[in-house]
């Protein structure tokens, strides 16, 4: 098992639209499975490592993690209310 071996899934479901339909709405440890099937071999730990290697959040990304939101280059909570 390997970490290079989800790695490689997971550039093929993102270059190959049937496989990332097939994926698509799947939950993780049924993706390992059919991996395997692909002739894959990686556990589900290394699927997220994989998945998340060398993603930095945008700001829209870290707002939704906060409850923070990003307008006009300003970081609002968002149960900030707009002034008028």
């Amino acid at each position: 098992m390997s970490k290079a071996s989800a790695a490689k899934f997971v550039q093929a479901i993102m270059e190959d639209e049937a496989l990332c339909k097939r994926t698509e709405n799947t939950k993780p440890e049924d993706a390992v499975s059919f991996a395997k099937e692909l002739g894959y071999d990686f556990t589900l730990e290394e699927l997220a490592e994989a998945m998340n290697e060398g993603r930095e959040l945008s700001p829209d990304d870290l707002a939704s993690v906060t409850g923070e939101s990003v307008i006009g280059g300003r970081v609002r909570r968002k149960t900030e209310r707009k002034k008028l």
